[in-house]
């Protein structure tokens, strides 16, 4: 069933479409029949109080709201980093989902363990694919990805081939042409994430 969708992002800056145009390109991958549009207001985190929690829910059904003047959106996905291994995105991905529905806001959380960027290592052809210069070490590939530790790190460092001028090394930017890569090679997934297979599962939800 086709579904229009908005997703919001985690970034480096509130005004940075790095992470939700990945994640709008992910959910294209496994829905290439919906309609998904990525913003640039800032997504609901769950790693501070419950009220700040619910304060940014309300600012995400706000938004929810004025998109949906125009023309109906089904729901929104709201992608967020946990800075910790997994399972830390299951408490997260709980209390967004509770906050978004007590604001009234149709919404499935997008929680990667521990940052988007381990994603990314399920398929390292992708991330080859990317930029000529960059190459997967024997170590980052066929690995459980939701237990690395800060990714983000690992992407800049040991990626990047010997030799190569450091300016070439992954930046954040980069995020929505990896996953542009993903989409062709989803079924070469190589490795595992339970973060990433909730979110699959979330797709589905949406879609059922």
């Amino acid at each position: 069933m086709s579904r229009r969708v908005l997703v919001v992002g985690e970034s480096g800056q509130s005004n940075d479409l790095y992470d939700s145009q990945a994640v709008k390109l992910l959910i294209e991958a496994h829905r290439p029949d919906w309609v998904v549009q990525a913003s640039k207001k800032p997504a609901v985190l769950a790693k501070g109080k419950a009220r700040a929690t619910a304060r940014a829910a309300d600012r995400v059904a706000k938004l929810y709201r004025q998109a949906s003047r125009a023309r109906a959106i089904d729901c929104v996905f709201n992608q967020a980093d946990t800075d910790a291994v997994e399972p830390s995105h299951e408490k997260a991905a709980a209390d967004i989902e509770k906050a978004l529905a007590d604001a009234g806001c149709p919404g499935h959380a997008v929680v990667c363990a521990w940052e988007l960027e381990a994603w990314f290592f399920l398929w390292p052809e992708a991330i080859e694919a990317t930029r000529s210069v960059w190459s997967v070490p024997n170590g980052l590939r066929g690995r459980d990805v939701g237990q690395l530790n800060d990714p983000k790190s690992l992407m800049r460092t040991e990626v990047l081939m010997k030799g190569a001028k450091p300016q070439l090394a992954y930046q954040e930017k980069h995020a929505p042409e990896i996953a542009d890569q993903i989409k062709s090679r989803l079924g070469d997934r190589n490795g595992k994430s339970l973060s990433f297979d909730r979110f699959v599962k979330q797709v589905e939800a949406c879609g059922a």
